[in-house]
């Protein structure tokens, strides 16, 4: 399965601390990162890093189910408007 995420590198780290702390299976699955997406649509280069400069995801509060539905508000945003406002 494949799953997106918002900074897919941090959150799969953290799942996978959490999961070796409480002694779960490290579950095994494909990532695509919202947020390197969202950075190149977005269109602000970072001269010092050679890349698109991320952007902060707003409007989640940093809870799960908030992060989720400001990831899926973005990627809607990306695929019906050509050019960030």
């Amino acid at each position: 399965s494949r799953v997106v995420i918002y900074n897919a590198e941090f959150d799969k780290g953290r799942l996978w601390d959490d999961a070796g702390r409480c002694g779960l299976p490290i579950l095994k699955f494909k990532t695509e990162c919202a947020m390197e997406y969202y950075a190149e649509w977005y269109g602000e280069w970072s001269h010092h890093r050679k890349s698109f400069k991320w952007q902060r995801l707003t409007g989640g509060g940093h809870r799960a189910l908030g992060d989720c539905q400001a990831t899926l508000e973005r990627i809607k945003r990306m695929a019906v408007v050509d050019e960030p406002e």
